[in-house]
């Protein structure tokens, strides 16, 4: 469990930054410090100070486990020497229980200069479920700490959406579809378990010439709602452009998954050029005015070619 990790937990020194705490808000403070990460069109965080609970300041680790245990609602922090002043803010970060703790990484480690007692610490909780779904969150808390005992007077948590997402994709033949669209699954877990148990391969005896496909591209990483994934079919092998009319998309609460239907030949032998599937991915607002497409993956479907990531 994500507190027991706190057992091996050994405090060394960290980079302290003295200031007075200002009239701004921890939302306002968090907007402030996600602005300085938008760099061309990309999210770069700031070197961590911590990249685990066991290397975080003691007092910065037992309040990144409160945090986690409050945003899950799950294996609540019940310690008589740390409590929440007022509710957390994390309304827009909501995960499914299947979600486990995978990581976190402290960024700022701050104590008021007039009230050493008062601090605040900015950082990151990841996550990942079986499938291989990940989400991060950024926190940003402000507390007091006297002896043994801790107030966590404010803390704002929000989604922190991948710039460099990773798909995942299946080639399903179209009569292995349901009939009908209301028996396809409604979950990313059931529909990500569904195109890979019907899925085939080029080199596969399975896999059939001039026929029908549907090719699901799932995304691992989650994307935030002003982002794009784009699944596209070309004769280019290097480009953002290609055919895309007959894809349909799905948001899973920020997993996104294309749906790309068409003929497919295998072989090539009716193709006077190589056939590539693409994902595109274009940035959300998040990370400015720079949202350029970019080709995360492509797939050859007339070559011995597994999916490359770019």
């Amino acid at each position: 469990m994500f507190s027991r990790l706190l057992k091996y937990r050994y405090v060394i020194p960290a980079v302290m930054v003295f200031l007075t705490f200002g009239c701004a808000g921890v939302q306002e403070q968090l907007q402030n410090f996600k602005q300085k990460m938008n760099q061309m069109g990309q999210i770069n965080l700031p070197d961590p100070i911590a990249v685990s609970l066991d290397k975080m300041p003691e007092d910065a680790a037992i309040v990144t486990t409160a945090i986690h245990n409050k945003m899950m609602m799950t294996d609540p922090y019940t310690s008589d020497h740390v409590r929440f002043e007022k509710d957390m803010d994390a309304d827009s970060f909501l995960i499914g229980k299947e979600f486990k703790f995978s990581g976190t990484e402290l960024y700022i480690y701050q104590i008021e200069k007039s009230n050493p007692s008062e601090k605040t610490i900015a950082g990151k909780i990841e996550f990942e479920e079986p499938l291989g779904r990940r989400a991060s969150a950024l926190f940003l808390s402000r507390f007091s700490s006297v002896k043994n005992d801790i107030v966590i007077k404010e803390t704002r948590v929000e989604p922190l959406y991948s710039t460099k997402p990773e798909p995942v994709m299946f080639i399903v033949p179209a009569a292995s579809l349901p009939k009908n669209a209301n028996q396809f699954p409604d979950s990313y877990r059931e529909l990500f378990e569904f195109a890979g148990h019907k899925a085939v391969s080029p080199s596969s005896e399975k896999a059939e010439e001039s026929t029908a496909y549907a090719v699901f591209v799932f995304l691992l990483d989650r994307i935030s709602p002003s982002a794009e994934l784009l699944a596209k079919v070309s004769t280019d092998k290097t480009g953002v452009y290609g055919y895309k009319k007959a894809t349909r998309y799905l948001d899973f609460n920020g997993w996104r998954v294309g749906i790309l239907k068409g003929q497919f030949s295998f072989s090539g032998q009716d193709q006077a050029q190589p056939l590539y599937i693409k994902a595109v991915f274009i940035p959300g607002k998040e990370v400015g005015k720079i949202r350029s497409p970019r080709l995360i993956a492509r797939y050859a479907i007339h070559k011995p070619e597994s999916m490359k990531s770019q």
